[in-house]
């Protein structure tokens, strides 16, 4: 399945190649170009067939077992329920810089590779005129803002699912508060809510595979 969607995306990519004017190719390196289809397709490939199954798999646990929270009690049920919205929406509002963030990695990674393919073809003018202390140069302004980028794309990744993994263990931490004040006040048997907490916790880890590991991953390769 990942290959045929990434030969897929690779057909569009080259079919869509022929269509563009020639000031994109006058704007863009052909490093960059060549990395788009070697490099970050390939990462997408690995990243499609990775989490499809994983995210598939999390998500078919929380349409069964979110109903199931429901029948065994309604209100900690539609706590449990709210969390959801309240983890996607804060993961929406964070996600657009770090794919952002992730295509302006890989913009100066292809400019970085399109360098050392012009430093190849002219290897002999190079070292006819001495010109390596400033192709030298040139390669150390690139890679330094290679890494820079880097820095930013990972911390913003991270952040993504520090904060959505924080978020669910909130939610459960607030959702068994709830439940012990109910049970002390006699609304809930104590039997219900030993319950309710051990698939809160099956709940709770497949929301926490999904914010800390598919959605970043996601990310990354949205900004492929």
């Amino acid at each position: 399945i990942g290959a045929r969607i990434v030969n897929g995306l690779r057909r569009n990519l080259f079919m869509h190649l022929q269509r563009l004017s020639s000031d994109f190719f006058a704007r863009t390196s052909t490093g960059t170009i060549v990395t788009r289809f070697a490099g970050e397709l390939g990462a997408l490939k690995q990243s499609v067939t990775k989490r499809v199954a994983a995210s598939l798999t999390s998500l078919v646990g929380l349409v069964i077992n979110l109903p199931i929270l429901l029948l065994i009690d309604w209100r900690l049920g539609l706590l449990a329920a709210a969390g959801l919205p309240l983890m996607i929406g804060l993961a929406g509002r964070m996600a657009p810089r770090a794919s952002e963030a992730t295509y302006e990695l890989k913009r100066s990674e292809g400019e970085l590779a399109n360098l050392v393919a012009e430093n190849v073809r002219a290897h002999a003018v190079v070292r006819g005129f001495d010109l390596a202390a400033i192709a030298t140069e040139r390669f150390e302004r690139q890679i330094d803002r290679v890494e820079r980028n880097a820095i930013r794309a990972e911390f913003l990744v991270a952040m993504v699912a520090s904060v959505s993994g924080l978020t669910v263990l909130l939610i459960q931490l607030a959702i068994v508060a709830t439940g012990a004040y109910l049970a002390a006040r006699g609304l809930i048997t104590a039997g219900a809510l030993v319950a309710f907490v051990t698939l809160l916790a099956k709940v709770a880890k497949e929301g926490y595979e999904l914010s800390t590991k598919v959605l970043p991953e996601m990310i990354q390769a949205a900004g492929s």
